[in-house]
This record gives structure tokens, sequence and C-alpha cells, in this order.
């Protein structure tokens, strides 16, 4: 019975085996059952299909699996521990778990291991290989960490620190250096080791003579200005591709050898100077920013562009340094806030800062002239302006000079007005009280007219006929004008030629700041210093004055007149003034000038006679304002009175200044021709005249004559003896008397400034004067006859002195 039930289950067997012949997976629903109790699949079974013993070990090890997977699941559940059981009830659970197996599972279990092949194709190489990857990286880290941090070597002065290790592909490399601490010994015997650290001790240098370190400093001038030098003219053959040449010459500016550090910076920031000269192109450039990027550039458009961007780049840093090398020295550190080696460094650096801030501010002045239209200019002003009040007497007169000459070129306008307000915020800023050289700078402006009229009504009147023109156009006659003004703003921008409108307007603004900081200074500070610069300024620029502060300009100067405190230039700066503003618009205002005439007439005599003729100007713009551009406006006895003056000061004046004062006379009587009565001896009418008395009107001046040309007919200058003889002659324009068509077409000023003789340059020159100079033997000749002559009246005397006394 036994061998017949067991021939019969062989067969059921053999079914399994023959229907799992060829196939290498499990059952169907084997691994979802194992994942589904265990919780994870199976990746590894072992199985050993050597004998059928084996194959019952590996049976009963799947089943004892499959138990403890379902036990581990309860358990999980119910969160309660199980109890330690006995071996009784685990094998009651084994044969509980056979009976709940199917056959197809029993049959798997029970097979020779084929399908093992499929359990172990499911492995995960990758896991595999991270596992072994940080395996050893932890063997590694932990074989770092037991390193130790700080080994001994025998000498226990010296010590070895741990360094970062290196990482390579065969593996970390790890790295040690050496202290140099040394320790003290606290023991006062020798120590073998106290040589070896005295021998470890850096060795000092031999002594250099002053020969050598010349010739070590020349030889390291040299290298570098021949470095310096081809930079620059690299730079400048070839610019669009050379702003790595413009960053090497920067990074010399920050020259750092005491030796050559000066030398080396004057020289790189002039040549600098010179190559940002030469390559700056003639127009503003753009900052495009983020904009460059959105759009899609030609080759040659964006080697431009990148021209332009390292050119504003570098053009920056340079002007950055130029601006903190003048405040090194103009604005330094605090003391309280240096420590002691600071402020002896700052004292012994003093001179070497003042030199580097002089070549600085001029490289400053130099571009402000030469690029009025480039990037960054409103900022160099901005640098330059605060220095025009600077103690450095050198950089304060650079700096004058250079608002000077940008206020002389420029002609646009724009540069002019950006300096015009820096100039004004600054005299502000100080209390007014500025050199009078800070002011005497707005002189040089060339503005001759101003746009005069209201604003606020012009600005009604363009409203109020764009609203016309607006109702009386269709919807596309509108778009088509807004179209046409896009297009006029866009060719006048990319137009070269000035805009008449926009530069009358820069000139409007301008001169309004201009006023408004001489006003300030006639209201709130009249007794300042900058007072003749003021009065100056406006007799200049009084016909742009606006007609609304006439009448309290006019009291303002007249007070200051009558004060007493101006001296006698400035006083005669307020009559040119109020004279200027009475002569043009202020001809409809009903103001009486006579104050202003007798001002002028006590005046003239107290002009400078010395060096100078300075004030002469002054007098003969008064008398060209007030007399002869006033015909038939002014009394014949004013006239006579001024002509008067004006002979008596030719008399005390320089010869420029008494042919100017001559020529003003020649003019007074030619546009009054009943001034020839002071040609004539006999005096017309009563009184006799008195030139003490400070109203020209009443000092009877007709009974007097012009006796003083006499006496300048005999002057040593010849022109002077032509003014003179002209003036007896009645001024004839032709014949006998009349003066050369050069000197007739010369006003009086001009005449002034031509004859000056403060450079002592004489004119005419003296050769022409006497002629050819004598030869050598002509003037031996005239030595030896004059000597001779002189001897021969000597004996003559000595002869009659002996024949007196024979006869005695």
């Amino acid at each position: 019975m036994k061998k017949l039930a067991k021939k019969s289950t062989k067969p059921k067997l053999s079914l399994v085996k023959k229907t799992n012949i060829g196939k290498n997976k499990p059952p169907r629903h084997f691994n979802r059952r194992v994942a589904k109790k265990s919780g994870k699949p199976m990746n590894k079974i072992e199985i050993n299909s050597s004998s059928k013993s084996d194959r019952h070990k590996q049976n009963h090890k799947a089943k004892q699996t499959v138990k403890t997977t379902r036990r581990t699941d309860t358990v999980k559940e119910k969160n309660i521990k199980e109890p330690i059981r006995s071996n009784a009830e685990v094998e009651s659970d084994d044969g509980r778990s056979e009976e709940e197996l199917d056959e197809e599972d029993l049959s798997y279990f029970e097979s020779e291991g084929r399908n093992a092949q499929f359990m172990l194709e499911v492995q995960d190489s990758n896991f595999s290989q991270q596992r072994k990857r940080k395996r050893e990286k932890e063997n590694q880290l932990e074989a770092y960490e037991q390193v130790p941090r700080e080994l001994e070597e025998t000498d226990p002065r010296k010590k070895l620190k741990a360094l970062l290790p290196l990482k390579h592909k065969s593996g970390l490399e790890y790295r040690w250096e050496q202290k140099n601490d040394v320790v003290e010994d606290i023991s006062e015997q020798d120590d073998p080791t106290e040589k070896h650290i005295d021998e470890i001790e850096v060795k000092q240098l031999p002594a250099l003579s002053t020969i050598e370190l010349f010739a070590r400093r020349q030889q390291k001038l040299s290298s570098k200005k021949k470095e310096i030098a081809a930079l620059a003219s690299a730079t400048i053959q070839d610019p669009e591709f050379s702003t790595h040449r413009l960053k090497a010459l920067c990074m010399i500016l920050q020259e750092e050898d005491v030796e050559i550090m000066v030398t080396i910076r004057k020289l790189a920031m002039v040549s600098l100077l010179e190559v940002f000269k030469d390559i700056a192109p003639g127009y503003r450039i753009r900052e495009w920013g983020d904009k460059a990027n959105q759009v899609k550039l030609s080759k040659g458009v964006k080697i431009l562009r990148d021209f332009e961007e390292g050119l504003l780049k570098f053009f920056k840093k340079y002007l950055e340094f130029l601006e903190q090398t003048i405040k090194n020295y103009i604005k330094p550190k605090r003391l309280s806030k240096m420590t002691e080696e600071e402020v002896e460094i700052h004292e012994k650096s003093g001179v070497t800062r003042e030199k580097l801030a002089v070549i600085a501010n001029k490289c400053l002045c130099n571009m402000a002239i030469h690029l009025p239209h480039f990037n960054y200019h409103n900022n160099i002003l901005s640098v330059i302006v605060p220095l025009m009040a600077s103690e450095h007497q050198e950089m304060s007169d650079e700096c004058c000079e250079t608002m000077r000459t940008i206020f002389r070129q420029d002609i646009a306008g724009n540069s002019t007005l950006a300096a015009v307000k820096f100039i004004s915020q600054l005299v502000k800023s100080k209390s007014y009280l500025v050199d009078s050289k800070v002011l005497d700078t707005f002189l040089s402006l060339r503005i001759k007219e101003v746009n005069i009229k209201d604003h606020d009504e012009e600005r009604k009147k363009k409203v109020l006929d764009h609203k016309k023109k607006k109702m009386a156009l269709s919807r596309s006659q509108r778009r088509h004008k807004k179209q046409l003004a896009k297009l006029e703003v866009e060719m006048q921008a990319a137009n070269a030629a000035e805009n008449k409108k926009e530069k009358l307007k820069l000139h409007t603004d301008t001169i309004q700041v201009v006023f408004t900081t001489y006003f300030r200074i006639l209201k709130k500070s009249s007794k300042s210093a900058l007072m003749p610069s003021v009065l100056e300024g406006l007799a200049k620029f009084a016909h742009l004055i606006n007609l609304e502060f006439f009448d309290d300009l006019i009291d303002v100067l007249n007070s200051l007149i009558q004060s007493g405190d101006l001296q006698y230039r400035e006083s005669l700066h307020c009559v040119l003034t109020a004279m200027h503003i009475l002569s043009g618009q202020g001809e409809v205002l009903n103001i009486d000038p006579s104050k202003f005439y007798n001002h002028l007439y006590n005046t003239m005599l107290s002009v400078h006679a010395g060096q100078s003729s300075k004030d002469a100007v002054i007098v003969l713009d008064c008398l060209d304002v007030m007399i002869n551009k006033k015909r038939r406006l002014v009394n014949i006895q004013r006239v006579l009175a001024f002509i008067k003056r004006l002979s008596v000061a030719s008399m005390q004046s320089l010869p420029n200044a008494a042919m100017a004062f001559l020529a003003s006379a020649t003019q007074a009587m030619k546009a009054y021709p009943r001034s020839d009565l002071l040609l004539d001896n006999e005096s017309t009418g009563s009184g006799v005249y008195q030139p003490e008395l400070p109203e020209p009107e009443h000092c009877c001046a007709q009974n007097t004559a012009l006796w003083e040309l006499h006496l300048m007919k005999k002057h040593y200058h010849p022109h002077v003896h032509l003014y003179a003889q002209h003036l007896l002659k009645g001024c004839p324009v032709t014949g006998a008397g009349s003066l050369g068509p050069e000197l007739a077409r010369r006003t009086p000023v001009k005449v002034c400034e031509v004859f000056d003789s403060s450079q002592m340059n004489f004119n005419p020159t003296i050769e022409n004067l006497i002629g050819k100079a004598p030869s050598q033997k002509s003037q031996a000749s005239i030595s030896e006859n004059f000597l001779q002559a002189e001897f021969q009246d000597f004996a003559a005397k000595y002869e009659s002195y002996d024949d007196s006394q024979d006869v005695l």
C-alpha cells in the first residue's frame, strides 16, 4: 500500500514538472502573495538542487520564510508583542501553513530549482554598486577621522598642522604643513635647538649704496615707461580691439612700488588722458543696459557696441581714480580717526599727495575742455567747480581758467548751463565767502541774446493755438501731424547743426541763474568782497535784465553809490550798469539819470594813472553809453564839461589811456558840432569856469578852452601828438591834421587795448621812429667828433682864462 501510495503521488509531481518545463518564472500569483504578506519583494533565494534531500530543505526554508512574514504582519497590525512559544506550537503553525498553500505553490517549492535564475536576475545591479561605493567612502572617512590633526616632530618647537585633503581618482591625498611658531624656552640653560632657530631667522640684505639704489630705480622706471608707451600706442592704433590694453593701463594707476609709485602714476594719468582724448568718439555713447541682450546684432555692430561699453567702463574707472586722488589731498581722513602709525604716514606723504593731486586736477581740466560732448562731462564739472574755491593756489587758478575756456568755446550752451549751476551752488554753500575770481568767470560768458518775454504767457498762447488747430483738424490729420512731429524730433537729434530755439532757451536759463546769484549778493551781503565782480557782471549783462527788475535795481545801485562804502572802480561799475539799464528798455521808465552823470564827472579824475589803464576802459564805456549813443538827448553844457574833463584826464594818464580819452573827445565833438566853442579863446556867456563843482551842467565849461592840447602836441608818443593836433584843427576828415584810416576806424576802447604798454611793448616800435640803427663805424666817428669838439671848447675856455690873467 505504501508503494502504491508513492506511485500515485509521482504522476502528480511529474505533471507539475511538465507544466513548468521551459519556464524560468514562478507561478503567476506567487510573487504578489509573498510581497503582500512580507511588505517587500524577495530579491534572492538560495536553492541547491544537487540532491533530493537538499530539495526538501529548500522547501522547508521557503515555508519558514512565509511563516515569518505572516507573523510579522500580524504583529505590526496588532502592535502587540508576542510571547516566546514552544517548538510544538511552531510545528502546529507549520502544519496550518502547509494546508493553506495551493498545489501550484507547492509544486514550485518542490521544483528542482530551475526558477531560481529568475529571482537572481531580479537583483538591482545599480543598487549594489551604490552600496559598495558608500561603504568605501565611509571606510575612507573613518580612516581620515582617525588620523591626528597635529603631528609632532622630534623638534618640540615645531609642529605640523593638517591641511585639507586633495581628492583624486585613486582616492584622498592627505597633506601637512609645518608651523613657524617658535616656542620660547623658559629654562635659562643653553639648549642646542637655539642655534638651529637662529639659523632659521631671515638674513638681512646687504646695504646698497646711493648709486646702486638710483640705478635700480632708473631700471624700474625705464621698464615701466616702455610698458606704458607700448600699451598707449597700441591702443591708439587699434582702439576697437584694445579694451584689454585699457584695463592694463588702469591697473598701472594702482602702482604700489614705493620707489617709482609717484612717477609711474603721473605718467599713467597723463598717458590715459591722451589716449581717451584720441579714441573717444565725437558723440555721446548711449548706455544700453539690459536692452542690448534683447536684440540680435550683426557682427560689426556687436564689435562697435563692445568697444563702446569697454571704453565707458574704463573711462569711468579713470575718472574715479582722479577724483579719489584729489580727495586724498583736499579732504583727507580725520586725524582723530587715525592710528598713530597712520598719522605719521599721513604727515610724511603730504608732498606726494599734493603732487599727484595737481596732476589729477590738470587731467580733469583738460578733459573738461576737450571732451565737452562725451559722457560724464557733468560729473567732471562737479569735481572741478569746488576746487575753484580751494586754498591751493595752483589748482584754484587752473580750475578758474578752465571754466573761462569752457564758457568761451561752448557754442551749444549745455556745458555752460551745467557749469553756471555748479558755480552758483558753490557760492551759496560757502555763504558768499569765496574769492572774487570765482564770479569773474561769468564775465567770459558769450551770451548776447535771450528770450526776455514772459514764459507763462507764451505757454498759454501755445495751448490756445493748439486747441484751435485741434478742433479744425480731422482725426487722420491729427495722426499725420503727430507722426511728422516725431520725425522732426528724430531729425533734429541726428542733425549736427545747432538749433537756434534750443540755444536761445539754454542761454535764457543760464542768464537767469547768473542774475539770481548776483541779486542774492546785492540783497544779503552788500559789503561782501564779491561786490566788484557782481557790479561788473551786472554792467556787462545789464541789457539782458528783465524790465520788471529795473526800478528796484536802480534804487539799489543809487543807494550803494551814496553810501560811500564803494571804491571808485566799483562805483564806476554801478554807473555803467544803471546807464545800460536806462539806455535800452529802461527809456520807457521815468527815471532821472542826472545823479549818475554827476558821479561819473566827479570820479574821472580819480582813475588810476599808474601801470594799469584798465579803469580807463570803464570810463570810456560809460561815456559811450551816456553821451555818444544819446545824441540830441544830452544838454550841451554837460557835453562841454565832459570834453574838458577828458582833456584834463589825458595829461595824467599813460599813452594808451591818453589816446583813448582824446579819441572819445573827438567822437563827442563830431556828435555835437557846437562843442567847437572850446577851441576858441574868447569866452561866450557869463561866468567863470569852476572845475571843482560836482554838477557838470553848472560849471560854466563854455567859458574855458582846451589849452591842454597844446601841451599834448609835445608828447613823446607820436600818436598822442597826432590826436592832439587833430583836435586843435577841428577834427578834419581829410587834409592837414586828419587821422590815418587805421586810427580813424578804431574806437576809444580798441585804441586803449592796441597801444597798451603793460607788456613792455612800445607801439610803434622804436626803430620805425628813428630809422635804421647806425653802424659801428658811424658810431665811432660820431663819438670821436663829439669828444674833439668838447676838447676844443675846453681849450678855448682855458686860453681865454690865461689871457685874462696876463692882462691883470
